[in-house]
This record gives structure tokens, C-alpha cells and sequence, in this order.
């Protein structure tokens, strides 16, 4: 009996056990569909993350890969052309609680992600702008309501604070020391070549990556 007991013990504690799982990873990919505006050519990936109650506006040639999150939980987010948000990366705000605490930032209506800015694997953009030909490299954070020129560098690891407005052609590097890209600022073929670099990246990567427009529209 009391063998007999201890078995039936045993399965009814893997029982709720399995039922726990299955109910948590429900609960993980029960997240709301964000209504978006989405161009036919750009690609987005099957186990990318579009979610929130404001519009997601994706336009040509920009490539959304698995595991990105797109959040349009507080504004609407608006990517621009020829763009690449890279696996676990981040855009939009999901919790006010740690850059606003006090509720004293204004936040925007739309964040605005310009052309061919390249956001890189683990980065978190809660900036309310980001310019044209800016790369943000991996693990990168960008405080609520900041603003990030066009052209500029933001490398590994670095945090840029909630409402700072980064200058055109700024590089931040080391412990969040900053310099102007003087080079690529006064010199147009330089602005050339790294224009045609991500160019070649981002054509490599619409082949690549596969999309599923149809799963987001």
C-alpha cells in the first residue's frame, strides 16, 4: 500500500508539474498583436516579436530577425527603410518603471527609427529618434526619450540616459567617452563606402533571413 501510494504521489506531482509548464509557456506567447502598417518588401522573420496597441510601421528593404522585439505598448514605432534589428534586440518601451519612475519624461507619440540604421543583437531602444546611417551596437541601451543623430557610432555596451540628445556624426565609446566623427563628417566618399557596406549586409540578409509579412498583417 504504501508503495502503492508513493507512486500515485509521484504522479500526480509530475501531473501539476507539466500542467505548470504548459500554463507558463502559454502565458509567455500570450502577448497582443500590435496593429501595423507594413511594406511588401521588408522581411520579417517568423520568431520576431511585433506586440502593443499603437501602430508598428515597417518600410522597404528592412529586416526584422527572429527574436527581435518590436513594443508599441506607450507609442507608435515607425522603422524606417533599409533598416536591420538584429536578434534580441529591443525597440519601444515595456516598463516606465525603471527609466520614469517619477513620471516626468514626455514621452512621443511615434519613435522614429531612420533609414538604413543598423541596430545590433541585445540592444534595447527606448529613444524617441534615432537618425539615418546610425549603427547601435550590441548591448547597447538607449534611455527613454532620447534622441540619436544621424551617422553616429554608439559602440558595445554603452548607455545613453533617458531624454539626451545625441549630436550628428557622434561616436560614444569606453566609459560612455564621446569624440565627432570628424572623417566621415567632412569627408563624402567615406559616407559612401559605409553606405554601400551596410547596403551589401542588408541584401546578404533579405536572402538569408526568411519572412513571414502575413503572421504581422
Amino acid at each position: 500500500m504504501d508503495q502503492q501510494a508513493s507512486q500515485a504521489k509521484r504522479v500526480s506531482t509530475s501531473g501539476t508539474s507539466s500542467n505548470r509548464a504548459s500554463t507558463a509557456k502559454r502565458s509567455s506567447t500570450n502577448v497582443p498583436k500590435a496593429p501595423t502598417s507594413l511594406d511588401p518588401n521588408a522581411i520579417i522573420a517568423n520568431h520576431a516579436v511585433l506586440t502593443g496597441i499603437h501602430t508598428i510601421s515597417v518600410a522597404a528593404g528592412t529586416v526584422i530577425h527572429p527574436h527581435a522585439r518590436i513594443i508599441s505598448t506607450y507609442s507608435a514605432v515607425d522603422i524606417g527603410p533599409g533598416c536591420i534589428v538584429s536578434e534580441k534586440a529591443v525597440i519601444g518601451l515595456s516598463d516606465l518603471s525603471q527609466d520614469d519612475p517619477e513620471g516626468d519624461l514626455e514621452l512621443p507619440e511615434i519613435i522614429k527609427i531612420g533609414q538604413n540604421v543598423n541596430i545590433e543583437s541585445g540592444t534595447i531602444v527606448e529613444a524617441a529618434e534615432i537618425g539615418e546611417n546610425t549603427l547601435i551596437d550590441v548591448d547597447v541601451k538607449l534611455g527613454a526619450g532620447s534622441v540619436i543623430g544621424k551617422n553616429c557610432t554608439i559602440s558595445a555596451c554603452s548607455v545613453v540616459p533617458p531624454g539626451e540628445t545625441v549630436p550628428d556624426y557622434t561616436v560614444i565609446y569606453g566609459n560612455n567617452q564621446r569624440r565627432l566623427n570628424k572623417s566621415l563628417q567632412s569627408t563624402p566618399v567615406i559616407l559612401d563606402i559605409k553606405s554601400k557596406g551596410h547596403e551589401k549586409q542588408l541584401n546578404v540578409l533579405q536572402r538569408l533571413v526568411p519572412s513571414n509579412l502575413a503572421k504581422w498583417q
